[in-house]
Protein backbone atom coordinates (compact mmCIF):
# COMPACT_ATOMS: atom_id res chain seq x y z
CA UNK A 1 0.00 0.00 0.00
CA UNK A 2 1.28 3.39 -0.67
CA UNK A 3 1.55 6.26 1.74
CA UNK A 4 -0.51 9.38 0.85
CA UNK A 5 1.58 11.87 -0.31
CA UNK A 6 1.29 15.59 1.45
CA UNK A 7 0.21 17.22 -1.97
CA UNK A 8 -2.92 13.98 -2.16
CA UNK A 9 -3.79 14.80 1.44
CA UNK A 10 -4.06 18.51 0.71
CA UNK A 11 -5.92 17.95 -2.36
CA UNK A 12 -9.05 15.26 0.28
CA UNK A 13 -8.51 17.87 2.79
CA UNK A 14 -9.36 21.02 0.11
CA UNK A 15 -12.27 18.67 -1.61
CA UNK A 16 -13.69 17.92 2.27
CA UNK A 17 -13.85 21.43 3.63
CA UNK A 18 -15.78 22.24 0.05
CA UNK A 19 -18.14 19.91 0.30
CA UNK A 20 -18.25 20.85 4.28
CA UNK A 21 -19.15 24.12 2.76
CA UNK A 22 -21.69 23.39 0.54
CA UNK A 23 -23.89 21.02 2.88
CA UNK A 24 -23.61 24.27 5.30
CA UNK A 25 -24.97 26.59 2.87
CA UNK A 26 -27.45 24.20 1.85
CA UNK A 27 -28.73 23.64 5.91
CA UNK A 28 -28.88 27.10 6.43
CA UNK A 29 -31.00 27.67 3.27
CA UNK A 30 -33.40 24.91 4.58
CA UNK A 31 -33.38 26.43 8.24
CA UNK A 32 -34.36 29.74 6.33
CA UNK A 33 -37.11 28.35 4.23
CA UNK A 34 -38.49 26.57 7.70
CA UNK A 35 -38.23 29.97 9.61
CA UNK A 36 -40.05 31.66 6.92
CA UNK A 37 -42.59 29.23 6.45
CA UNK A 38 -43.20 29.56 10.20
CA UNK A 39 -43.50 33.33 10.64
CA UNK A 40 -45.99 33.22 7.42
CA UNK A 41 -47.94 31.07 9.94
CA UNK A 42 -48.14 33.16 12.14
CA UNK A 43 -49.27 35.69 10.58
CA UNK A 44 -52.66 37.32 11.75
CA UNK A 45 -55.68 36.57 9.78
CA UNK A 46 -57.18 38.80 7.53
CA UNK A 47 -60.54 37.80 8.02
CA UNK A 48 -61.73 38.78 11.78
CA UNK A 49 -65.27 37.62 12.91
CA UNK A 50 -67.25 40.91 12.54
CA UNK A 51 -70.19 40.07 15.35
CA UNK A 52 -69.24 38.07 18.80
CA UNK A 53 -72.87 37.26 19.82
CA UNK A 54 -73.24 36.53 23.73
CA UNK A 55 -75.99 36.63 26.29
CA UNK A 56 -73.20 37.27 28.90
CA UNK A 57 -69.15 37.63 29.17
CA UNK A 58 -67.52 36.42 32.58
CA UNK A 59 -63.80 37.37 33.33
CA UNK A 60 -62.29 34.99 35.88
CA UNK A 61 -59.13 35.86 37.85
CA UNK A 62 -56.43 32.85 38.21
CA UNK A 63 -58.02 31.71 41.43
CA UNK A 64 -61.37 31.07 38.97
CA UNK A 65 -63.81 33.46 40.66
CA UNK A 66 -65.56 35.96 38.87
CA UNK A 67 -63.93 39.39 38.74
CA UNK A 68 -66.05 41.01 35.80
CA UNK A 69 -69.54 40.69 34.30
CA UNK A 70 -71.02 41.77 31.14
CA UNK A 71 -74.65 41.17 30.96
CA UNK A 72 -78.14 41.35 31.74
CA UNK A 73 -79.67 41.20 34.97
CA UNK A 74 -79.21 42.79 38.27
CA UNK A 75 -76.15 40.66 40.17
CA UNK A 76 -76.51 39.99 43.93
CA UNK A 77 -72.83 38.45 44.06
CA UNK A 78 -70.47 36.57 42.19
CA UNK A 79 -69.72 33.32 44.46
CA UNK A 80 -68.68 29.82 43.68
CA UNK A 81 -67.81 30.41 40.31
CA UNK A 82 -71.12 31.67 39.45
CA UNK A 83 -73.88 34.68 39.45
CA UNK A 84 -76.53 35.09 42.30
CA UNK A 85 -79.28 37.40 40.85
CA UNK A 86 -81.23 39.54 42.92
CA UNK A 87 -84.23 37.42 43.53
CA UNK A 88 -87.66 38.91 42.26
CA UNK A 89 -86.20 41.21 40.21
CA UNK A 90 -87.20 41.23 36.45
CA UNK A 91 -83.01 40.38 34.91
CA UNK A 92 -84.08 40.84 30.97
CA UNK A 93 -83.83 44.68 31.18
CA UNK A 94 -81.12 45.56 32.25
CA UNK A 95 -77.75 45.66 30.54
CA UNK A 96 -75.26 46.00 33.45
CA UNK A 97 -71.51 45.55 33.63
CA UNK A 98 -69.94 44.73 37.03
CA UNK A 99 -66.92 44.97 38.79
CA UNK A 100 -66.36 42.23 41.82
CA UNK A 101 -64.26 42.24 44.42
CA UNK A 102 -62.40 38.99 46.35
CA UNK A 103 -65.08 37.88 48.01
CA UNK A 104 -67.71 38.01 45.32
CA UNK A 105 -69.51 41.14 46.30
CA UNK A 106 -70.61 43.64 43.59
CA UNK A 107 -68.59 47.45 43.89
CA UNK A 108 -68.66 49.28 40.53
CA UNK A 109 -71.41 48.57 38.08
CA UNK A 110 -72.26 50.28 35.05
CA UNK A 111 -76.13 49.81 34.23
CA UNK A 112 -78.85 50.56 31.75
CA UNK A 113 -82.31 49.66 33.00
CA UNK A 114 -85.17 51.09 31.27
CA UNK A 115 -83.09 53.35 29.57
CA UNK A 116 -81.52 55.39 32.50
CA UNK A 117 -77.92 54.81 32.31
CA UNK A 118 -76.22 54.83 35.63
CA UNK A 119 -73.11 54.23 37.20
CA UNK A 120 -73.13 52.81 40.95
CA UNK A 121 -70.20 52.15 43.40
CA UNK A 122 -71.01 49.76 46.18
CA UNK A 123 -69.99 48.97 49.39
CA UNK A 124 -69.05 45.39 50.89
CA UNK A 125 -71.70 44.58 51.14
CA UNK A 126 -73.01 44.90 47.48
CA UNK A 127 -75.19 48.41 48.25
CA UNK A 128 -74.50 50.92 46.36
CA UNK A 129 -73.07 53.64 48.49
CA UNK A 130 -72.70 56.87 45.50
CA UNK A 131 -73.92 56.71 42.74
CA UNK A 132 -74.55 59.11 39.37
CA UNK A 133 -77.04 58.74 36.97
CA UNK A 134 -79.14 60.38 34.49
CA UNK A 135 -83.15 59.66 34.09
CA UNK A 136 -84.83 61.28 30.97
CA UNK A 137 -82.55 64.53 31.01
CA UNK A 138 -82.14 64.81 34.63
CA UNK A 139 -78.65 64.04 35.98
CA UNK A 140 -78.24 63.15 39.48
CA UNK A 141 -75.32 62.25 42.08
CA UNK A 142 -76.51 60.81 45.26
CA UNK A 143 -74.28 59.25 48.26
CA UNK A 144 -75.96 57.19 51.08
CA UNK A 145 -74.88 55.78 54.09
CA UNK A 146 -74.37 52.10 55.91
CA UNK A 147 -78.17 52.74 56.54
CA UNK A 148 -79.08 52.93 53.25
CA UNK A 149 -80.33 56.91 53.55
CA UNK A 150 -79.32 59.66 51.13
CA UNK A 151 -76.64 61.98 53.01
CA UNK A 152 -76.09 63.89 49.96
CA UNK A 153 -78.10 64.30 46.86
CA UNK A 154 -77.00 66.72 43.75
CA UNK A 155 -79.82 66.89 41.08
CA UNK A 156 -83.07 66.07 40.22
CA UNK A 157 -84.33 63.35 42.71
CA UNK A 158 -86.95 62.64 44.51
CA UNK A 159 -86.01 62.55 48.57
CA UNK A 160 -85.99 59.32 50.35
CA UNK A 161 -85.09 57.66 53.81
CA UNK A 162 -85.37 54.50 55.59
CA UNK A 163 -88.27 54.04 57.71
CA UNK A 164 -87.23 53.43 62.10
CA UNK A 165 -87.51 49.52 61.82
CA UNK A 166 -85.80 49.80 58.32
CA UNK A 167 -88.49 47.98 56.22
CA UNK A 168 -89.07 50.80 53.63
CA UNK A 169 -88.54 53.88 52.20
CA UNK A 170 -90.29 57.07 52.54
CA UNK A 171 -89.49 60.36 51.46
CA UNK A 172 -87.73 62.91 53.68
CA UNK A 173 -90.80 65.05 54.00
CA UNK A 174 -93.77 62.06 53.83
CA UNK A 175 -94.89 63.79 50.77
CA UNK A 176 -92.73 63.02 47.54
CA UNK A 177 -90.54 66.46 47.38
CA UNK A 178 -89.08 66.35 44.18
CA UNK A 179 -85.62 68.15 43.47
CA UNK A 180 -84.84 70.02 40.53
CA UNK A 181 -81.63 69.33 38.49
CA UNK A 182 -79.66 72.83 40.04
CA UNK A 183 -80.62 71.32 43.96
CA UNK A 184 -78.33 70.63 46.31
CA UNK A 185 -79.84 68.49 49.69
CA UNK A 186 -77.60 67.50 52.97
CA UNK A 187 -79.40 65.04 55.15
CA UNK A 188 -78.48 64.26 59.04
CA UNK A 189 -77.99 60.61 60.23
CA UNK A 190 -81.99 60.92 60.88
CA UNK A 191 -82.38 61.42 57.42
CA UNK A 192 -83.73 64.84 57.83
CA UNK A 193 -82.65 67.58 55.71
CA UNK A 194 -79.70 69.29 57.07
CA UNK A 195 -79.67 71.96 54.24
CA UNK A 196 -80.47 72.25 50.67
CA UNK A 197 -80.74 74.80 47.83
CA UNK A 198 -82.37 76.02 45.86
Amino acid sequence: MREPTIHSLMHRLDRLERANRRFKLVGFGVVILIATTMLMGQAKPSNFAPVVDAREFLLRDQSGRIRVRLGMGDVLRAAKGKVEFWPGRDQTDNASIQLFDKEGAPRVAIDLLENTPALYLKGRDGIARAWLEVSGDSPRLVFRDAQQNQRVVLGSFTLYSKTKDGSQYVDLKGEGEYRATSSLVLAGEDGKVLWKIP
